[in-house]
């Protein structure tokens, strides 16, 4: 069986450059590992400004308002979405 790229999105609730704690530490070395593996996730990480688009190791990078990642997500309600 001939192998595939999938499409992944790597959500980062802090800064994704930020090398201050494990959960940050986790989610970079996890996009090491798939870059690795020949996959190209799309980080999606909190930034100071909307549509920000940077790149990392060859996967986009899309930032968003960060008070987006502090509410407590709730399926009832309507949030702003991020468009890719």
């Amino acid at each position: 069986m001939a192998e595939q790229n999938i499409k992944l999105l790597i959500f980062s609730s802090v800064d994704f450059f930020s090398t201050y704690g494990g959960g940050q530490v986790y989610v970079k070395n996890l996009v090491d590992e798939l870059v690795r593996q020949g996959q190209s996730p799309i980080i999606a990480t909190p930034g100071t400004s909307t549509a920000q688009t940077e790149s990392y190791k060859g996967c986009a990078i899309y930032t968003f308002d960060a008070s987006i990642a502090q509410k407590d997500f709730n399926p009832h309600c309507s949030y702003p979405s991020i468009t890719i």
